[in-house]
């Protein structure tokens, strides 16, 4: 995680942690680079990593599900093969 994304992360958290029950979805993005089958299965891996940090701080696995969107969606639309830190991300929705 970036500086930033910690203070983000802390946030998120400290937030789940006032709520009596909680749904956690956690989605992984990447950028444009690789081809389909690779970013799929990175954007994936990047949405766990954030599984298991929750985890770790204790929240409940049960509460907690991931994916990967791959290069769907992304935050600054590109092309083909560009790199874009701005698409390289996890968002974490809480209910």
């Amino acid at each position: 995680m970036t500086p930033e994304s910690k203070v983000a992360y802390r946030a998120v958290f400290d937030d789940i942690k006032q709520r009596p029950v909680y749904e956690i979805d956690v989605i992984g993005f990447i950028d444009t680079l690789g081809d389909l089958p690779y970013n799929q299965a990175l954007s994936l891996a990047r949405a766990a990593v954030i599984r298991s940090v929750l985890l770790r701080d204790g929240l409940d696995r049960q509460a907690i599900s991931i994916a990967g969107r791959g290069k769907r969606d992304l935050l600054a639309p590109t092309a083909d093969q560009t790199p874009e830190p701005r698409n390289r991300r996890v968002e974490i929705t809480v209910r």
